[in-house]
């Protein structure tokens, strides 16, 4: 059953909607949510976007304009460097598919992590026609050491995510791919529309949130997580609370319990957020 204004995403139902928009909480209600593609085994969502005071749970997001002028000179001075070095332009993916898929490569690699084929990478990235890539060319080579994906969703920019050889870290090319995509958008951001990396992350262990609001001058924009459950579920997120600490030991070498981690995190912040009513 498709249900209007939800999607099917990793075990959970969730929102299509922007997080400033009002999300439709009647299948919730009525719980023909759990009747959905499927079936969830939960669903999550957010409320009172941008509500002015801090809460447990937020949206990384910059939503004023990217003047360089305005950060302390080490900053200046990182995204300078990286400019020295790169040229950030924006791409149609299908041009610079095989180029996209080095990086990858050599991200993964660099981290110990296999990558799937390049056949399949093209297959699974013949929908990329629809975001905005840019790309991270060397100046002296030419070469492609990292890009960037973003979605243009009407009334915001969806940052949805930035991969680098990491031999090229040193010479700040995430520092230059940054600030090449807001100078792009800067007259949109002059306009209203914001540019958002994505909520709270507790599941993948990532730096990259703070480094946007340290450089960049990103801001979190607090909001309240609302979680449920279908009543089997239910009963087994309480039956499980007490072996949290246990259960998050095991994450590192389990998806499985990352996966169940980042769960029995989310339904503790959802209540502390029901708290602050």
């Amino acid at each position: 059953m498709d249900i209007i204004g939800w999607k099917y995403y990793n075990h959970a139902a969730v929102p299509v909607t922007a997080p400033h928009e009002e999300v439709n909480i009647v299948p919730i209600r009525n719980k023909t949510i759990w009747k959905m593609d499927g079936r969830p085994i939960m669903a999550r969502w957010t409320s009172n976007f941008d509500c002015g005071y801090e809460t447990s749970w937020y949206y990384v997001i910059k939503d004023s304009e990217f003047d360089i002028q305005q950060l302390k000179s080490k900053r200046r001075y990182e995204i300078k460097k990286g400019e020295k070095f790169f040229d950030v332009k924006r791409v149609e993916a299908n041009e610079y598919i095989y180029e996209i898929y080095k990086v990858r490569k050599d991200f993964f690699n660099a981290n110990g992590i296999r990558i799937e084929d390049f056949s399949v990478f093209k297959n699974r990235t013949l929908d990329w026609g629809k975001y905005i890539i840019y790309c991270a060319f060397l100046k002296d080579t030419d070469e492609v050491c990292g890009y960037a994906r973003i979605e243009d969703r009407e009334s915001y920019y969806d940052f949805m995510n930035l991969t680098v050889n990491p031999k090229y870290e040193n010479k700040a090319i995430n520092a230059a791919i940054v600030s090449g995509i807001l100078k792009n958008i800067n007259d949109d951001l002059a306009k209203g529309k914001y540019i958002c990396d994505g909520s709270k992350n507790i599941f993948h262990r990532t730096n990259f949130q703070h480094y946007l609001e340290k450089y960049f001058m990103f801001r979190k924009a607090y909001c309240k997580l609302n979680v449920e459950y279908p009543t089997y579920i239910k009963v087994t997120v309480a039956l499980l609370k007490p072996f949290k600490k246990i259960i998050k030991s095991m994450s590192d070498n389990s998806i499985r319990m990352g996966q169940l981690t980042a769960v029995l995190e989310m339904d503790r912040i959802s209540k502390e957020c029901k708290s602050c009513e």
